[in-house]
């Protein structure tokens, strides 16, 4: 199976077709771009959105066959100028310069008329219209156009009534009933039509033996073209070429922009024995621009570029990869930079991420040109829920201020400075991550991660020597305190110092007592140094948990009495202002305190 690598602003539609039993993969490489920045790409969503609305549910964006020549298409409808309602006036589109136009159309958009006594009525004013061929001169019985209207009287209202056309060629106007102008329209060409039906070849048994089930040999390849003739250009697309549209958009009775000036690429890795090791040369594949589609309703545009690969399967399974991308087409860059996407993209560690990166496969922004931003430049619906969710982040941080503010105020209500142990405010929010700086974003966390981990080791282990070292001093096991710690389940170390030299002092006494004095026993507890190394004792054994803790069994629960007496405790030293330093409060239920 073929593994496509592609921006996620940039479609793509392949077909496989068969001629002379050979078969080629054509790949569709679809630009959807706003008129005033033809450069930008924005997100295919948007496109498939607008493309179902201007095209109809069942209209086909790209037939995904080559075309020997390019062609422009337009989508959408009419509008009077100025909003005003009028009987008629006309749609233009012209593609080139003005002295030297590639395309110059022009249509009559016209009111509903009707035929009476042999000749037309006067058309009821309108203010706009579907540039649609149902608009367009036609009917059942007209192979040309059978959607159309006009070729004969229909039913309205339970009359027998004979419409005019209401989009006509301003050089083939209807001039009596029994005319038969050619349709006019700028949209494409059913595939079913007869005129393009004609140009599909001849099929019949010497197909079936020589060519079955790919296209005929003698096959025009005038039929993979859609657009009206008028409508088609002598050679391809070089981008850049100026665009004009009148009475196209609601509120702008003109409209100008251009082809987008840029440069599709297209890569293939074919399947072997290289591509199973990741060291298959990756072969680029030649490009044109083909088709532009312009919805000038919504000011955006879809530019086709098509690339064609020789395969040795029908279904193209021969490819391992299909890499496609856009570049600035003053500054392509080269082969060896989309070898290094490639394999970052199919990183088993990383290329999750590394795909999110469009960046990498689409034009450089010009450093120099001023930032612009669309109201549908987003990649999904995500992209209100992340907005939702960052208000709800601000909300948080709302909430953590206003704790932070208490606890500050608490702490000057119990006679601290607050400003040595809290902010005055919380830090500063970090920015979110973009989808182009998400590689590096996760890179950086999981650097200051393993940083963060190797230094928590270092002070686990270095606490760990420190506790070792106090425990042999006072001639206690380390390893088992530890592992009687694992039995009996976690919370922090139960050695305590002070309970410790009061221990060995009651034992003293005993023996004092007894006529039995323990003199070394003695001498210890009267030894500054001793007593010294048994809080150093508690206070390493602390700083070794405090590093490990989570890699120990949970605290055990305190019982309900113990959970009562321990909240009372705290309370009453709250109450009090006393400190809650070096209390040991494991498993302690605070809610609410």
């Amino acid at each position: 199976m073929t593994r496509v690598v592609r921006p996620i602003r940039l479609s793509l539609n392949q077909r496989v077709l068969t001629i002379r039993r050979a078969h080629h993969l054509s790949v569709g490489l679809i630009m959807y771009f706003p008129l005033e920045a033809p450069e930008v790409a924005l997100p295919e969503v948007g496109m498939w959105q607008q493309v179902a609305r201007a095209l109809g549910k069942d209209a086909i964006l790209d037939e995904g066959l080559p075309k020997p020549r390019g062609e422009v298409l337009v989508f959408g409808r009419a509008y009077a100028p100025g909003g005003r309602p009028q009987p008629a006036f006309s749609a233009r589109l012209q593609v080139g310069r003005d002295e030297a136009p590639l395309v110059d159309k022009s249509l009559y958009v016209i009111g509903k008329r009707r035929w009476q006594r042999g000749g037309p009525t006067e058309p009821e004013p309108i203010t706009e219209m579907d540039l649609a061929w149902e608009n367009a001169f036609g009917g059942p019985d007209y192979p040309p156009n059978p959607k159309g209207m006009g070729l004969a009287p229909v039913d309205e209202d339970g009359a027998r009534v004979h419409l005019l056309p209401r989009l006509e060629h301003p050089q083939h106007l209807v001039a009596s009933p029994g005319d038969r102008p050619p349709p006019a329209c700028f949209g494409a060409l059913d595939p079913t039509l007869a005129g393009r039906m004609a140009k599909m070849g001849t099929y019949g048994s010497k197909w079936v033996e020589q060519d079955f089930p790919g296209f005929a040999r003698d096959l025009d390849p005038e039929y993979f073209q859609v657009a009206p003739e008028d409508q088609r250009l002598p050679g391809y697309f070089e981008g850049g070429e100026p665009l004009v549209l009148e009475n196209m958009h609601p509120t702008k009775a003109r409209l100008q922009a251009r082809v987008p000036s840029v440069r599709a690429r297209c890569f293939i890795q074919r399947e072997g024995d290289a591509a199973a090791r990741g060291d298959a040369p990756l072969e680029e594949i030649a490009t044109r621009l083909e088709t532009v589609i312009l919805l000038p309703n919504v000011e955006r545009g879809v530019a086709i570029f098509r690339g064609v690969i020789d395969v040795a399967e029908d279904d193209a399974a021969d490819l391992a990869v299909l890499l496609i991308a856009l570049d600035r087409a003053d500054a392509p860059r080269p082969v060896e930079h989309y070898r290094e996407v490639l394999a970052r993209r199919l990183d088993k560690e990383r290329g999750h991420v590394h795909s999110l990166r469009d960046k990498d496969l689409l034009p450089q922004a010009d450093p120099g040109a001023p930032a612009v931003s669309f109201p549908d430049d987003r990649l999904s619906d995500m992209d209100e829920l992340l907005a939702r969710r960052g208000h709800m982040e601000r909300r948080s941080r709302a909430r953590a201020q206003r704790e932070l503010d208490r606890a500050r105020a608490a702490a000057v209500l119990l006679g601290q400075e607050p400003d040595e142990a809290l902010p005055a405010e919380l830090p500063a929010a970090p920015e979110p991550p973009g989808l182009d700086e998400m590689a590096e974003f996760v890179e950086r966390m999981e650097a200051e991660a393993g940083a963060l981990a190797s230094e928590a080791e270092a002070e686990r282990l270095s606490a760990e020597e420190q506790a070792r070292r106090a425990c042999a001093d006072q001639g206690i096991d380390f390893d088992a305190m530890v592992e009687k710690g694992r039995r009996e389940g976690g919370g922090p170390p139960t050695f305590r110092a002070a309970e410790e030299i009061a221990r060995l002092r009651e034992l003293a006494e005993a023996g004092r007592v007894g006529g039995v004095p323990m003199e070394d026993l003695e001498a210890k507890l009267a030894d500054p140094a001793f007593l010294d190394g048994l809080h150093r004792t508690e206070a390493a054994l602390l700083t070794s948990y405090r590093a490990s803790a989570h890699l120990l069994a949970p605290a055990a629960p305190r019982g309900e009495a113990a959970q009562s007496a321990l909240r009372a405790d705290v309370e009453r030293a709250l109450a009090e202002g006393a400190s809650l330093a070096r209390r040991d409060l494991t498993g302690a239920d605070l809610r609410g305190v």
